[in-house]
């Protein structure tokens, strides 16, 4: 993953948690790896989830399932 890749990930995390916040429809499998939203290795998700909750940015633990 690129240095770019790592905030097109964060953006889509963030505006994805954004929408359960609000309420709002959206596809529970919306965040897996290797998919067109997220183009990039199980680990390298799980990794960029575990620097977003270092930054502060969520909270929360990881389900590795």
């Amino acid at each position: 993953m690129s240095k770019d890749d790592y905030y097109v990930i964060v953006t889509k995390i963030l505006v994805y948690l954004y929408k359960k916040y609000k309420q709002l429809e959206v596809d529970r499998y919306y965040i897996l790896p290797m998919t067109k939203d997220f183009p990039i290795q199980k680990q390298q998700l799980f990794d960029t989830i575990e620097m977003m909750k270092g930054q502060g940015l969520i909270k929360g633990n990881v389900t590795k399932a």
